[in-house]
C-alpha cells in the first residue's frame, strides 16, 4: 500500500498536501486520496489495469454514506457531471473520510470570494446529503439530487 500511495503522491500539485486514505479490504482495489485540493480515486481491476479519477473540491456538490446491512457502505461523490461510487471500504473509515471532505467543502465555502451572497441570500447544508447551498431567504429551494427541501 505505501507504494501505491508513493505513487498517487508523485502526482501532487502545487501545495497540495495527502490528509486521509481509504482502502477496501480484504484486498486493496478500491482506494480513496484526500487531499487539500482534490479526491483521488483509484481502482485497480488487475495487476496491469486500473482507473484513477481525480475530483477537484470546486466540482462536488455533494458527499454521502450509503449504508447496507453488513459492515462495509458505499461513499457517493456527486460531481458537477457524474457521480463516483466508492465501495467495501469499513465504515468507521469512510465516515471519517466524509468527515474530513465535509470540512474542506465548508472551508472552500468560507474562504471562496466568488461565492459572494447577495444581503438576502444565506448559506445551507443539506440535511439530507451534506452538499453546501446558497439560497434566498424566505424561499424554499429543493435539492435535485437527494429531494431535500432548504
Amino acid at each position: 500500500m505505501q507504494m501505491q500511495i508513493d505513487l498517487i503522491a508523485s502526482s501532487f500539485l502545487n501545495e497540495e498536501k495527502l490528509l486521509a486514505v481509504g482502502a477496501s479490504i480484504p484486498n486493496p482495489t478500491e482506494q480513496v486520496y484526500i487531499t487539500n485540493q482534490r479526491i483521488i480515486v483509484h481502482k485497480i481491476i488487475s495487476s496491469w489495469k486500473g482507473t484513477k479519477t481525480e475530483i477537484f473540491l470546486s466540482d462536488i456538490k455533494s458527499v454521502k454514506i450509503v449504508t447496507k446491512l453488513s459492515q462495509y457502505s458505499k461513499l457517493e461523490i456527486v460531481t458537477t457531471n457524474d457521480c463516483i461510487l466508492i465501495e467495501r471500504i469499513p465504515l468507521d473509515i469512510l465516515q471519517e473520510i466524509k468527515r474530513i471532505i465535509d470540512e474542506l467543502l465548508n472551508q472552500r465555502v468560507q474562504d471562496d470570494s466568488s461565492l459572494e451572497q447577495a444581503p438576502d441570500q444565506i448559506t445551507v447544508v443539506c440535511p439530507g446529503c451534506g452538499a453546501v447551498n446558497i439560497k434566498q431567504v424566505g424561499k424554499v429551494n429543493f435539492r435535485e439530487y437527494c429531494d431535500t427541501s432548504l
